[in-house]
């Protein structure tokens, strides 16, 4: 959009995780600059750029309620430890230590629990609450659950 056609330099943008060659980049990049589109395309680039400033102002948000409430642990005394392994950071994840700040609000690092990450753990602290005694446990279950 600064001016740039060249499709092999345009091409060197590419994200890492991008499977397709530089070649097959470069000719996908050949085509037509036509005035219009390109105003579209910097439309699109604007929005994207809100929507990112939105999303961190919600991040930021989140944050500051977080940091509102009580702590259950005490992070000098019982850090919460490493990741589990197999669970990567979402890309979808708050700009801060969200796995850290739930298990000092919760005391529970909900993440050691198969199937969940941290943005589950953040819904279902959301919409049911961190006070799982409602909920039967293992030894408690009704017979038949097991």
């Amino acid at each position: 959009m600064e001016g740039e056609r060249d499709p092999w330099k345009l091409a060197t943008f590419v994200e890492p995780e991008v499977q397709a060659t530089a070649e097959d980049i470069a000719k996908s990049l050949e085509g037509n600059w036509r005035e219009e589109l390109l105003f579209v395309l910097r439309q699109h680039v604007e929005f994207y750029r809100i929507y990112q400033q939105k999303i961190t102002d919600c991040d930021l948000r989140l944050r500051k309620h977080l940091e509102s409430l009580g702590s259950k642990v005490d992070l000098k005394t019982q850090s919460i430890g490493h990741r589990p392994k197999g669970k990567k950071k979402s890309k979808n994840a708050p700009g801060f230590d969200l796995r850290t700040e739930l298990y000092r609000v919760t005391g529970i690092d909900w993440t050691q629990i198969n199937g969940i990450d941290v943005l589950t753990a953040q819904t279902v602290i959301a919409e049911a609450g961190a006070d799982l005694s409602a909920f039967p446990t293992e030894s408690s279950s009704p017979v038949g659950w097991d």
